[in-house]
C-alpha cells in the first residue's frame, strides 16, 4: 500500500533531464489536458474521489542549483505531489539531480506511486543505461538506496515500435488512476464510438447549426493557435535574449506582437531586445567582404578594405562617402587593418604582393581629396601592423624593405629621418610622447631611439626570436612586444625594467592596450587573450577561430571586447566571458571591428560587403565598474547599492571603502565620498536627500552632506551583525537602528543628531514605520507582541499579543512595513504568517500552518502581496486575497532582495546565484530573468518609480535596468531594425535573409541618435 499523500496538490510530479525538456513539455500537457471518462468521475481513489482532470501536474522548468541538496521548493513540491513520473533516458540516468528526487520521492514510502516513460536507451544496458539507480532500487526511509533489493517501476515506453504516445499516456494514467490498461482503453474506446454514434444521431438535427459551429469552432482553434504561437515566439525571443542573440530576439517578439501578443513578459523583453537595433546608426556597402575595418579616434571617421584592395572611407555623421578606392589589378591585397591618424585626417594602409614582392604603403590625407603617398614597406605579421602615427597627426613611421626604420614628416610629405639600424628592423612604434620610436629587430631586441637624432636610448631585453609586432600603453609608461615563438613581453618604458610576462603557442600578431593600461590583448593563432596588466593573470582567453582573419576590438575601458568569428560579431564581458549582446548584421557573418577612442561607438566589417556602425553601449544594461581606474583594486566587491528618495541619484558603496554617486538618467557620476578605512556595507538616503548615512564593516557611522560631500563621524558602534538584513533609518532620518556583535548591546539606536546611544535589549526584531502612517516611528517585536510605537522607553501606539499555536509560543522572526505605512507583515519563528493593520493593529489576514520560519520579507504598497524566504531559502508569494502561498522556482541561490514595483504589479528579487529576477504578482510567472556577473550579486534596488532596477555585485560592476512592460510601439523601430538585422520569422521559424538597401533610412535614421558622431 503506497503512503497516503497528506497535502495533495499537483497530481503528478515530472522528474526530467533539462536534455530531454521537449518529452517533459509534452507529457505535462498531454496529462493536464486529458479528460477522464465520465463513468470514471468521482470513482473512489486511494486519494480522494477521481476529479474530471489531473491537474495540476508540477515541471520545474529551470534547472537546479549546484548545491548539494535538493532546494526547499522542490522538496515540498515533491511531498505534495500523489505520484513522481520519471522520464527515462541515458541523460537523466546519469543526472544526480533527477536520482535525488526520485530517492527523496521514495524514501517517504511512495515507491508504488512512482511511474516511468521510457524515451531513450535501454533498462540494464550498461552502456546505455535509462533508469536512475534510485529508479530501479528499493530506497529506505532513511533514503539509503539499497543495490539487494530491485524493483520494475510502471512504464510506457515510446522508443521506435513501442508504445505510441497515445498509449503511452493511457499507461500512464492508467497507473496513476488505479485501473488496468486495458479497461481504460477499451473506456476510452467506447467513448469515441459513442461520440460518433451521437454525432451521427443528432446529424441531421444539427445541420442548421454545423455551419455557425463549425466557423464557431475554426474561429476557437484559430484563437488557440494564435495564443500558442505567440507563447511559442515569445519563449524563442527570450531564450535568445538570455545567449545575447538580440537580433533574433527581435524579429520572434515584434512577431509575437504582431500576432496580437501584449503579455508584460513579452512587451519587457521585446523593449530589451530592440535596443540593440536602436542603437544601429549606419550601414555602408563596400562591395566586397569587408575583412578589416578602422574607426578614427573621434568616431566621425570609418574605413573598410577588402583583401583584395578595394577601399572606402565615409563620414559617420552624415553618412557620405569621402573616399573610394578600387582595386588596381596589380596583384595586392590589403591584410592589414587601415590605421587613422589622430586627427582622423590621415588613413594609413598596407598592400602586400601576392607575388611576394616588396609590399606598399599607402598614405591618404582624406583633407585633400584623397591624395595618396606610396612608398615600399617590409612584411610584417600577417595583419602588417609595422607602421604607426604619432600622436599629433605630425609623424608616421614604417620598417623599409632593407631593415631601416623611415620617420616620415605628414605635413612637408617628406621623410624626416631614416634609421639605419645595425640589426634589422622587422617593426617600429611612435612613442606617444617625447619624440621617441621603439624598434624591434630579427634578434629578438627592442630598442628605443631618439626620433630626431636617431641616437639609442634603451635597449629592452627578454625576448630571443625576432620581434613582430609593438604597442605602447596610450600613456606611454608601458612597452609591449611579442615576438615568432609567441613570447610577450611588457617593459617599463622609462626604466627598461621588465613589468610582466605573457605569450602564446604561436607567432604574436596583435597587442592593444586598454586606455589606463590595466589590461591589454594579445592575439595569436591559438587565440585571444585578455591579461591584467597589474599582476600578470590571464582574464580571459575566448575561443576564437581563425585568428588571423578576424581581429578582435578591445574595449577602451578593457571591460569587454568585440570578437568577430565569421559567424556573427559578439560583445563579450571580459571578466566573466558572458555574450553581452551580439552584432547579428551580416549575411555570412563579421570579419573585424573597432572602438572609437571614448568607447561610444563601434564599427563593425562583414562578409557581405556592408559595414555597420553602432552606438555604445547598445541597450537599456548599462555596467559600471565602481572606483577609477587609478585606485580600484583586484577584488573588490560592492557591497550595497540604494536610489535616493526621488530617484534623481544613487548611490552605491563597495569593499574599498568608496561610495560613489551617480545620476539615474544616463549614470553619470556626481561625486566620490571617501574617508573610509573599512568596507561600507550600508548606505541609507535621508529622506529629504540631502543626507547620506555609510555605515562600515566595523561599526563606524558617518554622514554625508551629498551636495558638499562633507562629512561627520557621527558614532564607532562596533562591529555590525547581519548588516545586509537589519539596518534602518526612521522616516524623519534622525534615528538610526542596527545591530552589533556585542552581546552588551546586540541592537542598538542611534541618534544622528547627537551620537547618543539607546540599547534595546529585549528587541527580536524591528521596521521603520513611514511618517504617512502617523503611527509612531518603528514597529518592533518584545516577548510575545509586536507594537508600534518608541523602543526607547515602550511608549507603544498600539500592542498586538502573538497567539500561541497548539499551546506552544512563538516569537517574530521578521518584520516588515508597506511603503505607504498602512501595512505590517510579521513572520513568526514556528513558520505562521500575518497582515496587520499598521494603524491601528488589528489583523487582517493569516497562515496558521507550521513551517519554517521566514527571514526576509517584502511587501507591495497595496498589501495585497507579501514575498519572503524561509530559512531554507524557499521563496515563496503569499496572495492575501486567495490566501495562497505560491513558490517562486528559479534561483539557485540565497535571495537578498525583495522589492515591489510601485503599483504592486511585479517583483523584483536578486540572489546570490548572481542572478536577478522580475515576476508578475499576480500569476507568480517569471517575466524576466538577468544574469549579469561573474560573482554573486551582493544588492539591490528598485527606482521608486518601478521602471529601473539596480545591482550590485561581487565582481565590482553596477548595473542599471531599464524596465519598460507597456505595449511595444511596433512602427517606430521598423526602418531602423530593418537595415540593423537579417532575421525575419516565417511560420516561427528564424530565417536569414538580406537586409534592405539602408542609404536612405541611414539619413534620417542618424540625427534621431543625440549621441551621433
Amino acid at each position: 500500500m503506497a503512503a497516503e499523500v497528506a497535502d495533495p496538490r499537483y497530481w503528478a510530479f515530472i522528474s526530467y533531464s533539462h536534455a530531454d525538456e521537449a518529452w517533459a513539455r509534452w507529457l505535462h500537457g498531454a496529462i493536464e489536458t486529458w479528460r477522464v471518462p465520465w463513468r470514471l468521475v468521482g470513482h473512489p481513489h486511494q486519494d480522494g474521489p477521481i476529479p474530471r482532470r489531473l491537474f495540476p501536474v508540477f515541471r520545474d522548468r529551470d534547472e537546479l542549483s549546484s548545491s548539494h541538496e535538493l532546494g526547499g521548493a522542490i522538496r515540498q513540491a515533491l511531498a505534495q505531489s500523489r505520484y513522481l513520473i520519471v522520464i527515462c533516458s541515458p541523460r537523466s540516468a546519469a543526472s544526480r539531480w533527477v536520482n535525488e528526487e526520485i530517492r527523496h520521492f521514495k524514501a517517504m514510502g511512495r515507491e508504488a506511486r512512482v511511474l516511468a516513460l521510457i524515451v531513450d536507451g535501454e533498462p540494464g544496458s550498461a552502456s546505455a543505461e535509462c533508469f536512475a539507480p534510485a529508479l530501479s532500487r528499493r530506497v529506505s526511509v532513511d533514503g539509503t538506496v539499497l543495490d539487494t533489493e530491485a524493483v520494475e517501476p510502471i512504464a510506457a515506453d515510446v522508443r521506435s515500435g513501442r508504445d505510441s504516445r497515445r498509449h503511452a499516456r493511457l499507461r500512464l494514467l492508467a497507473g496513476m488512476l488505479g485501473i488496468g490498461f486495458d479497461a481504460l482503453q477499451r473506456r476510452e474506446r467506447r467513448r469515441l464510438i459513442w461520440r460518433a454514434a451521437s454525432a451521427a444521431t443528432l446529424s441531421v438535427a444539427l445541420l442548421a447549426a454545423a455551419s455557425s459551429a463549425w466557423q464557431w469552432r475554426e474561429r476557437q482553434i484559430a484563437e488557440t493557435g494564435r495564443q500558442q504561437s505567440v507563447q511559442r515566439l515569445t519563449a524563442i525571443g527570450r531564450e535568445a535574449l538570455q545567449q545575447g542573440a538580440y537580433a533574433r530576439a527581435t524579429a520572434a517578439l515584434k512577431q509575437a506582437v504582431a500576432l496580437g501578443g501584449n503579455e508584460p513578459a513579452l512587451n519587457l523583453a521585446l523593449h530589451q531586445a530592440t535596443a540593440v537595433s536602436r542603437a544601429w546608426l549606419r550601414r555602408w556597402s563596400l562591395g566586397a567582404p569587408a575583412r578589416r575595418v578602422a574607426l578614427s579616434a573621434d568616431g566621425r571617421r570609418a574605413a573598410a578594405v577588402s583583401k583584395h584592395d578595394h577601399i572606402a572611407v565615409w563620414d559617420a555623421a552624415s553618412g557620405a562617402e569621402l573616399f573610394r578606392g578600387e582595386p588596381s589589378g596589380t596583384g595586392f591585397e590589403s591584410p592589414a587593418k587601415p590605421l587613422f591618424s589622430a586627427d582622423g585626417r590621415y588613413l594609413l594602409r598596407l598592400l602586400r604582393t601576392v607575388s611576394g614582392a616588396p609590399s606598399q604603403l599607402r598614405i591618404i590625407d582624406l583633407e585633400r581629396g584623397g591624395d595618396s603617398f606610396d612608398g615600399p614597406v617590409a612584411a610584417s605579421n600577417p595583419h602588417g601592423w609595422n607602421h604607426s602615427f604619432s600622436t599629433d597627426s605630425r609623424w608616421a613611421t614604417w620598417v623599409e624593405p632593407d631593415g631601416g626604420v623611415t620617420i616620415w614628416d605628414l605635413e612637408r610629405r617628406q621623410a624626416a629621418e631614416v634609421l639605419s639600424l645595425p640589426v634589422r628592423a622587422r617593426v617600429a612604434a611612435l612613442a606617444p610622447q617625447g619624440m621617441q620610436i621603439a624598434v624591434g629587430d630579427i634578434d629578438g631586441g627592442v630598442t628605443l631611439y631618439a626620433q630626431d637624432t636617431g641616437r639609442s636610448i634603451r635597449r629592452y631585453e627578454g625576448l630571443d626570436d625576432p620581434v613582430i609586432t609593438l604597442a605602447f600603453s596610450p600613456d606611454g609608461r608601458y612597452l609591449a612586444a611579442g615576438d615568432a615563438s609567441g613570447a610577450v613581453r611588457i617593459w617599463q618604458t622609462a626604466s627598461g625594467e621588465l613589468h610582466a610576462t605573457a605569450g602564446h603557442r604561436f607567432a604574436v600578431e596583435g597587442l592593444q592596450f586598454s586606455h589606463d593600461a590595466r589590461r591589454y590583448l594579445s592575439l595569436a593563432d591559438d587565440g585571444v587573450r585578455v591579461w591584467d596588466n597589474r599582476n600578470g593573470a590571464l582574464i580571459r582567453a575566448p575561443d576564437l577561430a581563425h585568428a588571423q582573419s578576424h581581429w578582435p576590438a578591445l574595449h577602451p575601458d578593457g571591460e569587454q571586447l568585440v570578437l568577430t568569428d565569421g559567424d556573427r560579431a559578439i560583445l563579450m564581458d571580459t571578466a566573466s566571458g558572458r555574450v553581452v549582446h551580439d552584432y547579428d548584421a551580416h549575411l555570412g557573418g563579421a570579419f573585424d571591428a573597432d572602438f572609437d577612442a571614448a568607447g561610444r561607438h563601434v564599427v563593425i566589417g562583414g562578409a557581405d560587403g556592408n559595414v555597420s556602425l553602432w552606438r555604445h553601449p547598445a541597450f537599456p544594461l548599462v555596467q559600471y565598474a565602481h572606483g577609477d581606474a587609478l585606485h580600484r583594486r583586484s577584488g573588490t566587491a560592492v557591497t550595497h547599492v540604494a536610489y535616493s528618495p526621488d530617484g534623481t541619484y544613487f548611490a552605491s558603496a563597495a569593499t574599498d571603502g568608496r561610495v560613489q554617486i551617480r545620476r539615474s538618467s544616463d549614470g553619470q557620476l556626481q561625486r566620490t565620498l571617501g574617508g573610509h578605512l573599512h568596507s561600507v556595507e550600508v548606505l541609507l538616503w535621508e529622506p529629504d536627500g540631502k543626507g547620506l548615512v555609510t555605515i562600515q564593516y566595523d561599526g563606524v557611522v558617518r554622514r554625508f552632506e551629498v551636495a558638499s560631500g562633507s562629512q561627520t563621524l557621527v558614532r564607532e558602534t562596533g562591529w555590525i551583525q547581519n548588516f545586509w538584513v537589519s539596518r534602518h533609518l526612521s522616516a524623519d532620518g534622525q534615528q538610526l537602528l542596527l545591530p552589533t556583535e556585542n552581546p552588551d548591546r546586540p541592537i542598538t539606536l542611534i541618534e544622528l543628531a547627537s551620537g547618543e546611544f539607546h540599547d534595546l535589549t529585549a528587541i527580536t526584531a524591528v521596521a521603520p514605520m513611514p511618517a504617512t502612517a502617523g503611527v509612531g516611528p518603528w514597529a518592533y517585536a518584545i516577548a510575545d507582541a509586536v507594537r508600534v510605537g518608541d523602543p526607547r522607553d515602550d511608549s507603544a501606539v498600539w500592542s498586538w499579543p502573538i497567539p500561541p499555536l497548539n499551546g506552544d509560543p512563538a516569537e517574530v522572526a521578521t518584520l516588515a512595513v508597506s511603503a505607504d505605512g498602512h501595512h505590517l507583515f510579521v513572520g513568526l519563528s514556528d513558520g505562521r504568517l500575518a497582515l496587520l493593520d499598521a494603524r491601528s493593529g488589528t489583523l487582517r489576514a493569516s497562515h496558521d500552518e507550521r513551517n519554517v520560519p521566514a527571514v526576509i520579507a517584502g511587501i507591495s504598497t497595496d498589501g495585497r502581496y507579501v514575498a519572503l524566504m524561509r530559512q531554507d531559502e524557499a521563496i515563496e508569494l503569499w496572495t492575501l486575497q486567495s490566501q495562497q502561498l505560491q513558490p517562486l522556482l528559479g534561483h539557485g541561490g540565497t535571495v537578498h532582495s525583495f522589492t515591489f514595483a510601485p503599483d504592486g504589479k511585479f517583483l523584483a528579487t536578486a540572489s546570490f546565484d548572481g542572478s536577478a529576477r522580475l515576476w508578475s504578482s499576480a500569476s507568480g510567472r517569471e517575466l524576466a530573468a538577468w544574469r549579469l556577473h561573474a560573482g554573486g550579486i551582493n544588492t539591490a534596488a528598485l527606482h521608486p518609480d518601478g521602471g529601473q532596477l539596480l545591482i550590485g555585485s561581487a565582481d565590482n560592476r553596477v548595473s542599471l535596468i531599464e524596465l519598460r512592460t507597456d505595449p511595444h510601439p511596433l512602427a517606430e523601430p521598423n526602418a531602423t531594425q530593418r537595415c540593423s538585422t537579417i532575421w525575419l520569422v516565417e511560420d516561427e521559424t528564424l530565417l536569414k535573409r538580406a537586409p534592405v538597401n539602408c542609404n536612405a533610412v541611414a539619413a534620417s535614421a542618424v540625427p534621431a541618435h543625440a549621441d551621433a558622431p
